[in-house]
């Protein structure tokens, strides 16, 4: 009896996992949320873990800003992010992040209705690319005014923070991610709960809810592209982190058929550098491009040991 986990299957199954533990777990909630951006679901079941708001981060990193929190908190949450990005590079995205999931769920509701996805020319694409930073900038520089002010003057400080919107006082990432907009909206609407007009971050929240899911249907993974924050943030230790997508260039015939099944449309995989190394800033490693290589010119390594070739992820000899 012979048996292959295919990628494919295999990267649904660890989503799912990841899914699960992270909002299901007592280890979730107190291990690994912390530092992954996931999406916490309600307390809908007794044996449920967690008040159902996103724990990520970047999140994080803006709570410990606004509060301003002891020094050491915020450089062991920068530490630990350093850390996890440096070791994965932005792998996580792919295979733990339950935004990037519900994504790749929808684009495989479109391909089954026989829907041709919109793309952005390169240039475009490119362009479009920096909006990502700019929104990891403007959320962290609100974060440390608050953080200032409150240092500077505690009482100014306070009257200062109430100045913004009640969810940007704490976590202004918050205000525009998928992740606490689910949440709130569905789960508002769902219970018949009524939302605070008077708050403009309301509308906010009504637009992204809308945006992502049509953006996402329309394009693949079109919140990761070109607004998640913390994909920007992890984005930046791609090319240096220690796990990476190799090329071998002897093998490459530029048929562009690893830029086309990409969902974030990586064109370093076909432009690598002369060290064969693909260190993209897009590049999420969802490995499909090392599937559909018809050469087999790419290779997934962590720190140079080789990880996927294109072949089944998990295989068992045959049993005679």
């Amino acid at each position: 009896m012979k048996f292959e986990l295919k990628l494919d299957n295999f990267r649904i199954l660890i989503q799912i996992i990841a899914l699960l533990t992270l909002n299901f777990t007592v280890i979730g909630s107190l291990i690994v949320s912390p530092f992954l951006p996931i999406l916490r679901l309600p307390k809908i079941f007794p044996y449920m873990v967690g008040e159902g708001v996103p724990l990520c981060i970047l999140g994080s990193w803006g709570r410990s800003l606004t509060t301003w929190w002891p020094l050491l908190s915020m450089i062991t949450l920068l530490g630990v992010l350093v850390l996890v990005c440096i070791i994965l590079g932005r792998t996580l995205c792919a295979w733990a992040c339950p935004i990037g999931f519900t994504q790749d769920l929808l684009e495989k509701g479109r391909n089954r209705l026989g829907i041709s996805p919109i793309e952005p020319s390169k240039r475009r694409h490119k362009r479009m690319g920096v909006i990502r930073f700019g929104i990891l900038f403007f959320v962290t520089l609100i974060a440390i005014s608050i953080g200032l002010s409150l240092i500077v003057d505690e009482t100014a400080g306070e009257v200062y923070k109430t100045q913004w919107p009640s969810m940007a006082q704490t976590a202004p990432v918050c205000v525009g991610c998928p992740a606490p907009v689910i949440r709130y909206f569905v789960y508002d609407v769902a219970a018949n709960q009524m939302m605070d007009l008077s708050d403009p971050t309301t509308y906010l929240q009504i637009f992204v809810f809308f945006l992502f899911f049509a953006g996402a249907f329309v394009t693949p993974r079109l919140y990761c592209r070109y607004l998640c924050p913390v994909g920007a943030l992890s984005s930046c230790f791609n090319k240096v982190s220690m796990m990476s997508i190799f090329k071998e260039q002897s093998k490459c015939t530029k048929c562009d058929i690893c830029v086309s099944i990409c969902p974030t449309r990586v064109q370093g995989v076909k432009e690598s550098d002369d060290s064969g190394k693909v260190g993209d800033l897009d590049c999420i490693y969802c490995l499909k491009c090392i599937k559909a290589c018809p050469e087999k010119a790419l290779t997934l390594k962590l720190k140079n040991k080789e990880i996927y070739s294109g072949d089944g992820i998990w295989k068992t000899k045959t049993l005679k």
